[in-house]
């Protein structure tokens, strides 16, 4: 099957997926994302993180991963049933037969032997995932506009300083808090934090069929623990792929050592985030400095052993006033270095709703939505650009002319989503020194106009 062909990717979801389920996927499974500092995980990046219970991992540390929200979430599957928690992938499908949504992509990375045997066992077996996310600590200098306080230090400074946002949708349940109580093992040694030393009772069984180990944060080169897993696994000799998240904002001395501790890897990826350029970019991702970022891109490009970079796109609303000139930049990045694998990686922001494109109006999206369809008739014949890559693209064109409703997991109106992009944002601009007036003018023109209402507490 070719992976990168959108017709192929179809019958591999109608043949390989939904022949088991029409709700299957692998990644429930196959692939788990765990924070050691909250003890909190999931099965991938879209559904909401969920408590593991310390007792649970005392008696058996696989229970990392197999907690038994995710045994139920295997039932659903295995019996047809959406679960709730995955709706992203369920809006993008019910746009039509021809999207093909992250549950594809994601159930790819797992063979047919594995799919059928997780499909024919008992919901309730216990898996060693061949993929793994980490994250050991929320330490960040960022401190994005749709992140919040559980993910990041910065935005942790934000709340103790300025207290909570004003919010009228359940946006304002997480732009509320400072992440302390939700984080209650961060401080603690390795030995203290039950999740940490469940993590390292685990890796022994782990690391037997582990295919890719992907470490997040905060910013994971901020993390000692990082540092220690880098080592680990390059003293044991590990020959497993290795993602490394990271904003590439942090201080000259970690680029220095993220370069230098690349040629010691076996198989080093690297996944950063970007959307938008220059000004845009340094206004939603606070902290950012973009000309720096665009620096330690090309050091990466030039210096390292690392061969495979990819730009996790994060679409939001306010990205998409630069985000041809974005794709104007990884096609240049592309061409100029051809020694690497450079690849593009589009999502849709889902939480907060408030900051979805799907707050703007109709006559803004659909001039986004042309201007983008423009630069990919101009661009859609380079071979620069991957056929998973075009099918992003094309994805994105009709999610902004199509989807109206957002990714509440509460029933709130659009209008009060509305009030809430412009609610956050002017509370935004006070706290961090900004302006949305960055942004063009015909965004402005509307976003002026939004009334607010008066928020009980």
């Amino acid at each position: 099957m070719d992976k990168d062909d959108p017709k192929s990717l179809i019958e591999y979801r109608d043949i390989t997926l939904n022949s088991k389920s029409p709700s299957f996927c692998g990644a429930k499974w196959g692939n788990s994302t765990i924070w050691l500092h909250s003890g909190k995980t999931t099965s991938c990046h879209h559904p909401r993180p969920h408590d593991i219970v310390v007792e649970d991992i005392e008696k058996d540390p696989s229970m990392l991963h197999n907690t038994q929200h995710k045994m139920e979430r295997r039932r659903e599957m295995q019996t047809g049933v959406r679960p709730k928690e995955c709706q992203y992938c369920w809006k993008v499908e019910d746009m039509g037969p021809d999207y093909v949504s992250d549950r594809i992509y994601k159930s790819l990375q797992f063979t047919p032997q594995e799919m059928r045997k997780w499909a024919e066992a008992p919901h309730t077996e216990r898996v060693v995932p061949p993929t793994i996310e980490v994250s050991f600590s929320r330490t960040c200098n960022f401190a994005c506009s749709y992140c919040n306080a559980d993910f990041s230090t910065e935005w942790r400074k934000d709340i103790r300083k300025n207290g909570a946002y004003t919010m009228e949708t359940e946006g304002g349940n997480v732009f509320s808090i400072d992440g302390d109580k939700n984080n209650p093992y961060e401080r603690l040694s390795d030995e203290e934090n039950p999740y940490t030393r469940a993590w390292w009772r685990w890796w022994p069984e782990l690391v037997k069929g582990l295919r890719t180990l992907r470490i997040t944060g905060g910013e994971p080169l901020m993390s000692n623990d990082v540092w220690k897993l880098f080592a680990k696994c390059k003293e044991e000799g590990h020959k497993f792929e290795v993602g490394l998240n990271s904003n590439l904002g942090a201080k000259p001395a970690l680029i220095d050592k993220l370069i230098e501790a690349s040629w010691g890897m076996h198989n080093l990826t690297l996944f950063t985030s970007n959307e938008s350029t220059a000004e845009h970019a340094e206004y939603i991702r606070w902290g950012l400095d973009y000309d720096y970022w665009c620096n330690n891109m090309e050091r990466v490009f030039e210096e390292s052993n690392i061969r495979r970079i990819v730009v996790m796109m994060t679409i939001n609303a306010l990205c998409l006033f630069s985000i041809t000139d974005f794709l104007d930049k990884m096609i240049e990045w592309k061409n100029r270095y051809r020694h690497k694998s450079i690849g593009i990686s589009i999502n849709f922001l889902r939480f907060p709703a408030c900051q979805s494109l799907v707050v703007l109006p109709k006559h803004i999206r659909e001039r986004i939505a042309q201007d983008i369809e423009m630069w990919y008739h101009t661009n859609k014949d380079d071979n620069m650009l991957n056929a998973m890559e075009k099918g992003d693209i094309e994805r994105l064109i009709n999610y902004v002319r199509v989807v109206e409703q957002g990714h509440d997991f509460h029933d709130h109106d659009k209008s009060a989503n509305v009030r809430d992009f412009k609610r956050f944002y002017s509370q935004y601009d006070i706290r961090r020194n900004r302006t949305i007036e960055v942004f063009p003018q015909y965004f402005l023109d509307w976003y002026n106009k939004i009334e607010l209402t008066n928020v009980k507490n």
